[in-house]
């Protein structure tokens, strides 16, 4: 299993803990598919997505100025989504609940540096929180059904196997 999977699946299981998994479950929070945001019955829903590119490297081991481990580092975001209710002042109140749910999950996100120890996580920062816009199953604005906003988590992550020189 790649670095990236193993990171994106550990968050993607910490976003369905949150609130003891009052919130966010199977049927509202997934990987890459945007149409959960049709789920029957979704008022909130949660949508991770590589969120930029994977950055490679390879540690040095300061004690002995030798290569250590290969590493990665990954951007994966959390979309969370608030459905717009219809009527005056749906959009206000869809707003207001996702800066609300937004703010809730970075409090309870912050604890978890290594994303509850998942293998090979070695550190995971929330660096950018992106402004509410509004959002479709199809990533359409013309008929956008929720309002969103993306926490881009930064996610450095180590393989097992040390990484060696190939002389050539």
């Amino acid at each position: 299993m790649s670095t990236y999977t193993i990171a994106e699946t550990a968050l993607l299981t910490l976003t369905r803990a949150y609130s003891g998994g009052s919130v966010f479950d199977t049927s509202n929070s997934v990987a890459d598919d945007w149409r959960v945001l049709d789920a029957q019955g979704t008022t909130v829903a949660a949508v991770l997505e590589m969120a930029g590119d994977t950055i490679e490297a390879i540690t040095v081991q300061a004690a002995y100025g030798d290569y250590g481990q290969y590493q990665e580092i990954h951007q994966i975001g959390v979309w969370l989504c608030v459905k717009r209710e219809q009527g005056i002042g749906g959009d206000g109140a869809a707003k207001a609940a996702c800066k609300t749910l937004i703010d809730a999950f970075r409090a309870y996100m912050r604890p978890y540096r290594r994303l509850n120890a998942a293998a090979g996580v070695r550190s995971a920062t929330m660096i950018r929180t992106s402004a509410p816009a509004y959002i479709s199953p199809t990533r359409d604005v013309g008929d956008a059904t929720h309002v969103a906003q993306m926490i881009t988590f930064e996610v450095a992550c180590e393989s097992d196997a040390p990484v060696g020189e190939i002389d050539g």
